[in-house]
């Protein structure tokens, strides 16, 4: 099931990347895109409700599920830190990441579960996803923000419906984690 995952995430970001490479066109240093038909190709350039109001995503707000090779032999001792992590959570109180999350409660139908971080510097985070029970990683990647508001979106269509732990952490080890729910047709 894994392979099949993989080769999944691997076909979805091939096509992808064909289909948006022709439309791109760049404006100062910030691409956008001109999607020609929505219903077949969900990449940057798009609207998206984000409680209660529509927010534009450009490419780079787009996080798309990657694990490295590098990622992939390594995930036995990310499963161990991540279990000793969770077995140190109280000391972890005060280590909470100093942003503002914000994102809905409700379960993400559409693939893409977009979330805005506020942050007074800007920094680069690790975002990581594990399934339910926290042995598996879902997902891993860095995420860029400037200081102040960031609208993100993390494309989550190649994962199968269920619940996941969202974490985010910063270089010193500070993190936030909140439960989202992914409900994919198949």
């Amino acid at each position: 099931m894994k392979n099949f995952a993989k080769t999944f995430i691997l076909g979805l970001t091939v096509v992808t990347f064909a289909a948006s490479c022709g439309s791109e066109t760049t404006t100062d240093n910030n691409q956008t895109f001109t999607i020609e038909n929505p219903d077949e190709v969900r990449a940057a350039g798009m609207k998206e409700d984000f409680m209660g109001k529509t927010v534009t995503l450009n490419q780079a707000d787009v996080i798309t599920i990657s694990q490295s090779a590098a990622d992939a032999e390594n995930e036995d001792a990310a499963i161990a830190l991540n279990i000793r992590n969770s077995m140190l959570a109280a000391d972890k109180e005060a280590q909470l990441l100093e942003v503002n999350f914000s994102a809905s409660d409700e379960p993400v139908e559409n693939g893409m579960y977009v979330f805005a971080i506020d942050t007074e510097n800007e920094q680069d985070l690790t975002l990581e996803m594990y399934d339910e029970e926290g042995f598996e990683m879902a997902a891993n990647n860095t995420v860029s923000l400037t200081s102040g508001n960031n609208y993100k979106a993390l494309n989550v269509e190649a994962l199968e419906s269920g619940n996941y732990i969202f974490r985010l952490k910063d270089d010193q080890g500070r993190e936030l984690s909140k439960e989202i729910e992914v409900r994919n047709q198949q």
